[in-house]
């Protein structure tokens, strides 16, 4: 982006990015060129010669300087790979965004091994008003072009359901699953990634983009996101998390939620995507019902108890979930499970407390053997915990994290809301939000340190 030969530039673009990061710490309302060239004009020459500047900046550098990094994120930006030296990289706008949201976090802060990801609108500055595209003959929703007409969630902020404008999805890190040895370290919420796309489209895509993107950074385990990105086609989303070893913990819709039998093995029962044996008693299965939004903690509570009763016919995995679809699992009455009682375990059956299959003398089962699923056995829905248990609520309730990501980035550290940019296009829109995120995540890492006395780690 900045050219190799002739004279310096008056504003290169590490002073511009700077500059940049700057305003979103002084403003965090607007990202508007001309309160940014403000800024800079506000400035001593000492502090300009800090930032890189050389002499006064005007109002048109700042403009050409925005355009060319809009550009250059829309069409691809090659730069020297670090982690390899010697070779080049090219980043698109999701990494741009990305690099610029996650250059607020300190090496030094406390991270956690799982995220969770959710989108939030961000709405056109054009006002909806529908036109035609003179060049393709296109009905625009607004006179931005790159803006679609999208469903967002009423409510009092903006009670119209529908906007034009982007979706800008999000990657907060998130608790850890807690064990008894280690629980999860405490850590602010913070956006590690960030990406824009047309409002309602690509959602599993640019989550998984961005999750891989988080997982090169630092290792990633787990991953929480809700019905509406986990509903992606399983090449968009399941299976690159698949491929990178990352853990999926998703809510299922009414049409998942079904009860059948393995395609790979008749001996073994689905069960809402869990694995169970064939000889789960049918009580325990069949019309259970499930939590409602109006239901107190103590219903919400008895719903779950009657999932946790399906626990001891649960299949234990042997292995992970592969990136080929294939997982390795051990029957509830394995001797290294020890979970249910089966007339064809005798050794099972000496465990006189525990809960009996209904399995048939002298008729296979694999409630005390060891047996693969391939990927045609609900593989895009298969996960850790069963579904609407105690243990899945308590780990799925982690994806909270997104929400307040969102909720301090639009609110509490930051506004990106409706006119935070007047850009009428994709990429400097990305670019807005980028940056509102960055101060956000500076806000909220020295809120966080400061509220406990710490000292911060940057």
């Amino acid at each position: 982006m900045t050219a190799r030969s002739g004279r310096p530039r008056n504003l290169p673009f590490r002073g511009f990015l700077i500059a940049c990061c700057l305003h979103v710490c002084i403003q965090e309302r607007n990202f508007y060129r001309g309160k940014i060239a403000d800024m800079i004009a506000d400035l001593t020459r000492d502090q300009r010669t800090s930032l890189g500047l050389r002499g006064p900046i005007s109002y048109s550098q700042i403009v050409r300087a925005s355009l060319k990094l809009e550009r250059a994120a829309r069409d691809g930006l090659t730069i020297d790979d670090p982690s390899n030296p010697g070779h080049s990289v090219t980043l698109h706008l999701d990494e741009v965004m990305s690099f610029i949201c996650s250059a607020a976090i300190p090496a030094g802060m406390v991270t956690t091994a799982t995220v969770a990801a959710d989108g939030t609108d961000f709405e056109s500055p054009a006002r909806r008003d529908e036109r035609v595209n003179k060049e393709t003959g296109e009905v625009l929703p607004c006179a931005d072009p790159d803006a679609v007409l999208g469903h967002r969630t009423s409510t009092q902020t903006h009670s119209d359901p529908w906007y034009a404008g982007q979706e800008v999805t999000v990657v907060t890190n998130a608790p850890d699953r807690p064990t008894k040895a280690r629980p999860s370290p405490m850590a602010p919420t913070v956006v590690m990634a960030a990406g824009i796309r047309p409002a309602g489209r690509d959602r599993g895509g640019v989550t998984a983009r961005l999750v891989l993107w988080c997982h090169k950074q630092r290792p990633v385990r787990e991953c929480l996101v809700d019905r509406g990105i986990s509903q992606s086609a399983d090449e968009h989303f399941a299976k690159p998390m698949r491929e990178a070893g990352i853990g999926l913990v998703i809510d299922l819709r009414s049409e998942q939620r079904k009860i059948r039998t393995a395609l790979s093995d008749d001996r073994v029962l689905m069960i809402n995507g869990g694995v169970f044996t064939a000889g789960t008693p049918e009580a325990l299965y069949m019309d259970l019902p499930v939590t409602k939004l109006q239901d107190t903690n103590a219903e919400k509570a008895r719903v779950h108890e009657l999932y946790d009763r399906l626990l001891p016919f649960l299949c234990a995995p042997l292995t992970s979930l592969g990136a080929d679809g294939r997982q390795r699992f051990r029957g509830p009455a394995h001797k290294h499970v020890r979970k249910v009682r089966c007339p064809n375990s005798p050794r099972s059956m000496r465990w006189s407390r525990l809960p009996k299959t209904t399995c048939t003398k002298g008729q296979q089962c694999i409630c005390s053997s060891t047996f693969t699923l391939g990927p045609e056995d609900e593989v895009k829905i298969r996960q850790r915990d069963v579904w609407m248990s105690t243990d899945w609520y308590a780990s799925y309730a982690r994806r909270n994290a997104s929400e307040t990501g969102i909720s301090l980035g639009r609110h509490h550290f930051g506004s990106l809301n409706r006119m935070f940019t007047q850009v009428r296009h994709r990429a400097g829109q990305g670019i807005a939000a980028a940056f509102s995120l960055f101060g956000t995540n500076l806000r909220s890492i020295q809120a966080w340190y400061d509220s406990r006395g710490l000292d911060d780690p940057g």
